[in-house]
């Protein structure tokens, strides 16, 4: 469910073939686990562009050469209360080692400004307020328990709906997740989620719709069936209720009302 470097380099292939000269990759890692990132950065290197990594779901995931957050020239996170490692309200950090990056995106959160009252950009007011970064730095010191017990959530999800008519996202070898939730792809998506409601079991579909097709970005021209894998996706995934201190009672139940519409339906 992320971006693969062999449909990246097609894409690259694609654009330079229209006339675009492409400036970056961004590799979005999904539900808590990290893109390719390190066949994406070896494969932006090749190609003389940047590798940016949105680690806003797997901020303390791993891959197999270094942890998300560190691959590109930079990387962001976030900290809205749902993520992985959540505050109390928004906020987000971005990462590099790239010094020149470094000034300009801290002088970008402060209305652009490098001195006080001397503006160099057109920038935002992006800074994390002081509230949300003592909250943070508490949550911090326990974020790594937090991870292994979402690791042993997930396991028991993935043991407990072993069997049944429906996928899980695969974690490759020497790759974590810290599962931002736990989501599912299944063919009866809408009738699961109409069944579970109505045992009073949450569920939420991330995401209704792709990019591509949201009305922001019409003006790129693309249309329905231009992105195959993200539209099929987009039909099929539906995340379970989860979070770090989920009772396993709580987490029976609800994996009992999926093998329950499972046993009805098949």
């Amino acid at each position: 469910m992320t971006l693969t470097p062999e449909r990246v380099l097609a894409a690259f292939e694609e654009a330079q073939r229209r006339g675009y000269r492409p400036r970056a990759i961004l590799a979005v890692s999904l539900f808590g686990l990290p893109a390719f990132l390190p066949e994406l950065e070896r494969l932006a290197s090749s190609l003389g562009i940047y590798l940016i990594e949105d680690a806003c779901q797997s901020l303390g995931a791993r891959a197999p050469e270094k942890a998300s957050g560190s691959f590109g020239i930079a990387a962001a996170t976030s900290f809205f209360p749902a993520k992985p490692l959540g505050g109390y309200g928004d906020g987000g950090m971005i990462f590099t080692s790239d010094a020149t990056l470094y000034e300009k995106a801290r002088a970008l959160r402060i209305h652009g400004q490098k001195e006080r009252y001397q503006y160099v950009y057109t920038g935002f007011n992006a800074r994390l307020d002081t509230l949300q970064a003592a909250l943070l730095l508490v949550k911090l010191k326990y974020f790594p328990e937090e991870i292994r017990k979402r690791q042993e959530i997930a396991k028991r999800y993935q043991e407990g709906l072993a069997g049944l008519p429906l996928s899980f996202q695969k974690v490759p070898e020497g790759y974590s997740s810290v599962y931002a939730q736990f989501t599912i792809c299944t063919e009866a998506r809408d009738a699961l989620r109409l069944f579970l409601q109505q045992r009073g079991i949450p569920t939420a579909i991330y995401y209704p719709k792709p990019l591509h097709l949201q009305p922001a970005f019409a003006d790129l021209g693309y249309k329905k069936g231009d992105f195959p894998v993200a539209e099929s996706l987009s039909e099929r995934v539906i995340s379970l209720p989860f979070y770090p201190f989920l009772k396993p009672e709580d987490q029976e139940r609800v994996i009992e009302s999926v093998r329950a519409f499972y046993g009805k339906n098949l």
